[in-house]
């Protein structure tokens, strides 16, 4: 098992390494989420080198006509960074991989999509070394695909959860329909009719990405899990430095006796944060089993 965290600024490196088994990092130029240059992502590499940490990328942008080119080069300058894993959304990244001999490094994050064992089996088979499973998925659920799996699945422990990609430039078609500008460095949010609390929303040139509202933190399933989850991920997006750290610590030294008083101690630490379980605890989906038994496999 290993302890992830993505990151977005550098500096932060210097902070977490002692806690982290490696980071999660990408280039601006295939991504919504990372802002690093490539030079910035060969700095970052040496960082890693230095601190004996792993190396990952993270290219998170579907793949259009006008941006493949771009992608695949980004893919052969990063293989040059001899990353741990490479995490995709869009199998274009595979085709690509594929041919050029390297798809075992692949890890398939499509975000809302893997969510039964026979998926992740089916893509695990195409040699890839993990997927990452849905982040509205129970724990029982997450429990069975990893078992079906051989715990060759990856999880989002902490942090904010996308809720939603789309290729498409929805803040700024939306202000420029009712007359107002778009401003690139402004935080925007949005609140759903049967929601308390804001969601970020976040658009690039590569589109828009909506967040929940809450941010998921599991101490007691990540022990519960650790020995069935191939690597754990903390997400650092929206997250200021001090509970992006304290999060990241709180993991390392968790144990069976103090989950409780960690868990406590960060809520009080950061009263104005909706910390959450997620959907651990919460199906997405409710169906009635005897109307299901009923019309399925029968005249």
């Amino acid at each position: 098992m290993q302890l992830l965290c993505s990151v977005t600024r550098i500096d932060v490196i210097d902070d977490i390494w002692e806690d982290v088994d490696g980071i999660i990092v990408g280039s601006c130029a295939a991504s919504l989420r990372y802002p690093f240059t490539l030079d910035e992502l060969v700095t970052i590499k040496k960082k890693c080198q230095m601190y004996g940490i792993d190396l990952y990328i993270e290219i998170d942008v579907l793949v259009k006509e006008t941006s493949r080119t771009i992608v695949f080069d980004l893919l052969d300058f990063v293989m040059q960074l001899e990353p741990k894993g490479i995490y995709f959304s869009d199998l274009a990244v595979y085709d690509y991989a594929l041919r050029k001999g390297y798809s075992d490094i692949l890890i398939y994050d499509p975000l809302t999509l893997m969510t039964n064992s026979l998926d992740a089996i089916f893509f695990l088979r195409k040699g890839l070394k993990a997927v990452t499973l849905a982040r509205e998925l129970t724990f029982d659920e997450i429990v069975k695909i990893a078992r079906m799996t051989n715990g060759q699945v990856d999880m989002q422990i902490a942090g904010y959860i996308r809720m939603a990609y789309s290729g498409r430039h929805f803040i700024s078609d939306y202000l420029s329909y009712i007359k107002k500008q778009f401003d690139d460095q402004k935080i925007y949010s949005i609140k759903e009719e049967t929601r308390d609390k804001k969601m970020v929303i976040h658009q690039g040139d590569a589109g828009t990405l909506i967040y929940s509202e809450f941010v998921l933190l599991a101490l007691d399933e990540y022990l519960r899990l650790k020995d069935k989850i191939a690597r754990f991920i903390i997400d650092d997006h929206y997250l200021d430095h001090d509970l992006f750290c304290d999060i990241i610590k709180a993991h390392r030294i968790v144990n069976k006796e103090n989950v409780s008083a960690i868990t406590t101690e960060l809520k009080e630490r950061y009263p104005d944060i909706y910390f959450d379980t997620g959907y651990l605890y919460n199906k997405t989906m409710i169906r009635k089993e005897e109307d299901y038994d009923r019309t399925v496999g029968t005249e």
